[in-house]
């Protein structure tokens, strides 16, 4: 039996372990004992060889991937050697893994249910059982690869490694298989290192002949390549004009990027592309022009939006990754120079063949990390920490060894990356607690000024506010739980950059000047923008947060003692000929008897102040879209807000009755809307589109309804709310 210690670990950085007091394994934990995991000290005396001791997971432990990655000790400690450690996987061939100086790390594949794993290093043995259980529930990820309608179905190599079985199709399929099956367990490994138990995405996978050895000849479950056909011919598809890396000269105009033909491809192909779903494509046709200096047929892109999100990768660094897991060790250890006649040295980084490996693997899960709605970072895989992926896998490389976890460099997720995949669908674990929101739920953040700084209510909870100065990210705040299950508990952030909060994903959060300030100080005439991310992966941004608190005070002419805000607008209001309007009016307190005109607006109450009337009556004007409505107030006034036309609904409200909530379904313009009332009456849906999101314009607590604004032409493209102290 074996432990797991992590002690220290700063996210952003790499954990370090130690050991002690593993059980079950007195010789070599007493070996071990005292030993850091950078532990590069002399050789001492003469001692008997260890088991292997296998640091980074608990025996008996349940995992959620096919191929799990574990660091370990083993062979002679305190000692500079280079070894090899040999894992039997169950059920699979044996595999061979480099030491040094007593460090390893190894990809163990695993199959459904227990796990009998055996290593052996120096004629010492250790068992390890472990536990697979796939979680089918989640939404997988899908690998795809987009060929032209006449390609020739091969990829950029060298001479020595062109030809059948070394750049073809079925080349290109087993490479991102087994890149895709080290992208899953780089995510679980990260995940866990920050108590977020072993989370990572499934991939699409079918029984097909295995292609993860080359020991043998036999079909397992594994993942699912598809090949989708471009409408374009290689030629077009190579076109300067498609490729992200070419300048267009005078004259020239950039044609739909890769991302966009990948998309039409998906489209075309039909299910299961047809519905929701996460793509990871490869376009097969890049190709390097050495006259023109480009990767054709090449873009690195990734995100999308309703229902598939996806990425795309060219396939000109494929020749330098691994086909299966024997070849990992090869490939990560390759010095053979790029000769840029025949290859390309992608962004002047992919020099040598293991430098290739890394941005190819790498750089495409930058992209995948798109895909699962990462933004850029700091530092990372989200930065260009890729250039260290090999780190994650190997105790060694060309020039620098032993490679601990405290010296993978670049090849980490940042810990704003993993808040935004703790709660990701595709990430989901049994212990889980929090449900996923219904597919029509609404799960965009709304933003309200307020005395005190800025409001933020999301329905199914904010798991992260990050804080960026002028454009750089700088800190944040987390509201999210750790796994309870984990055999550590969550790990405190890099000083200075987050802290996790008491709170565990609220659904309403003030946002005040000394909060962001104490996170990310700023200077005068800095810009500070905030994006809110909720559980359900949505952002909402605040581009400027001084700017957002002026702009959303509002001043009622003849209500000038009324500190009045207003909501963030809903639709773009941009249509040609849209007009503004503004309609004020109270919570609907009292029956309006109190309003009686006067000079200027209306007569003082008893209080000293002049109060706004009430709504009394809508009468609302929609078809496909909402085409606008009229407000009427108890002081006999009203108000057109949009276009009015012939069969209206007419919604009166009874005395003491006001608005509560408006329901909005909104995009660039506003599809349909439904009115609430503090009695629970609803207009229904008026507008029968539902291509826009639903969100809700509801005054906060302690607030009250001071109107409603927008703008209009032949149907409503904006609307918000204005509201007041109560």
């Amino acid at each position: 039996m074996v432990r797991y210690f992590m002690q220290h670990y700063m996210p952003g950085t790499e954990p370090t372990y130690s050991v002690d007091d593993a059980t079950h394994m007195p010789d070599a934990t007493a070996s071990f004992a005292g030993m850091s995991l950078g532990d590069r000290s002399a050789p001492g005396p003469d001692l008997k060889v260890p088991s292997p001791l296998i640091v980074s997971i608990q025996e008996g432990e349940t995992v959620y991937q096919r191929v799990l990655l574990i660091y370990g000790r083993a062979g002679p400690p305190h000692t500079h050697f280079e070894g090899q450690i040999t894992v039997y996987p169950q059920n699979f061939p044996m595999q061979r893994w480099p030491v040094v100086d007593t460090h390893f790390k190894c990809l163990v594949p695993l199959e459904p249910g227990q796990n009998l794993v055996r290593f052996q290093c120096n004629g010492a043995e250790t068992l390890l059982t472990l536990h697979y259980l796939p979680r089918l529930q989640n939404p997988p990820l899908r690998l795809a690869i987009m060929v032209a309608k006449d390609s020739p179905l091969t990829f950029d190599a060298p001479p020595d490694k062109q030809g059948p079985g070394k750049n073809d199709l079925s080349a290109a399929i087993k490479r991102l298989r087994c890149a895709a099956y080290m992208w899953q367990a780089f995510n679980a490994e990260q995940m866990y290192r920050n108590g977020f138990g072993r989370r990572t995405f499934r991939l699409d996978e079918a029984w097909l002949p295995e292609t993860l050895t080359d020991q043998e000849d036999v079909q397992r479950n594994t993942a699912q390549v598809y090949i989708v056909r471009s409408r374009l011919t290689t030629a077009e598809m190579r076109d300067p004009l498609h490729a992200q890396q070419y300048q267009p000269q005078t004259g020239e105009t950039s044609k739909d990027s890769m991302f966009t033909l990948f998309s039409h491809a998906l489209e075309d192909y039909g299910a299961p592309f047809d519905r929701d779903c996460y793509v990871a494509g490869m376009t097969l046709d890049s190709h390097w022009d050495s006259h023109l200096r480009v990767i054709l047929a090449h873009a690195a892109l990734g995100g999308g939006g309703g229902s598939r999100r996806q990425c795309v990768f060219g396939s000109h660094l494929t020749y330098a990754w691994p086909s299966c897991l024997e070849e990992i060790v090869p490939k990560f250890l390759d010095t053979t120079p790029v000769d840029e006649r025949f290859t390309a040295n992608d962004a002047n980084e992919c020099g040598e063949g293991w430098k290739a490996a890394n941005v190819g693997m790498g750089a495409f899960l930058h992209e995948v990390g798109h895909l699962l709605t990462l933004g850029h970072t700091q530092d990372g895989i989200m930065s260009r920490g890729f250039n260290n992926y090999n780190r994650t896998f190997m105790v060694k490389e060309p020039r620098f060894q032993p490679i601990t976890p405290e010296d993978e460099a670049g090849s980490h997720w940042t810990r704003v990356d993993m808040i935004r995949l703790r709660y990701h669908p595709c990430l989901r674990l049994p212990t889980d607690a929090l449900a996923l929101p219904a597919r029509n739920a609404v799960t965009d953040s709304t933003l309200y000024a307020v005395e005190e700084g800025i409001l933020v209510k999301n329905p199914v909870g904010i798991s992260m506010v990050e804080i960026w100065i002028n454009d750089r990210l700088k800190g944040h705040l987390e509201y999210v739980d750790g796994d309870h299950h984990a055999a550590t508990p969550a790990l405190p952030p890099r000083p200075g950059s987050a802290t996790a909060q008491p709170v565990v994903t609220p659904t309403q959060l003030t946002l005040t000047r000394q909060m962001i300030f104490n996170k990310a100080p700023w200077q005068a005439g800095d810009r500070v923008t905030l994006d809110v991310v909720s559980v359900a992966q949505n952002s909402s941004q605040i581009p400027d947060f001084e700017r957002f608190l002026g702009e959303h005070r509002v001043t009622i002419p003849h209500y000038e003692h009324l500190h009045v805000y207003k909501s963030n607008q809903l639709g773009n209001g941009t249509m040609n000929g849209t007009v503004p309007f503004q309609a004020y009016f109270s919570s609907g307190h009292g029956n309006g008897a109190e309003f009686m005109r006067g000079p200027g607006g209306f007569a003082p109450l008893a209080h000293g102040g002049r109060a706004l009337p009430p709504l009394t009556h809508l009468r609302i004007y929609h078809g496909l879209y909402v085409d606008g409505f009229v407000a009427y107030l108890a002081d006999g006034s009203w108000v057109q807000c949009g276009k009015v036309g012939p069969n209206p609904v007419e919604f009166p409200l009874a005395p003491g009755e006001g608005l509560s909530q408006i329901n909005v379904n909104s995009g660039a313009w506003i599809d349909s809307l439904e009115f609430i009332t503090t009695h629970g009456r609803t207009t229904g849906w008026c507008g029968s589109s539902r291509g826009g999101t639903v969100h809700v314009l509801k005054v906060p607590t302690g607030y009250q309804w001071a109107g409603i604004y927008g703008s209009g032409a032949g149907w409503l493209d904006s609307i918000g709310c204005f509201y007041t102290k109560a």
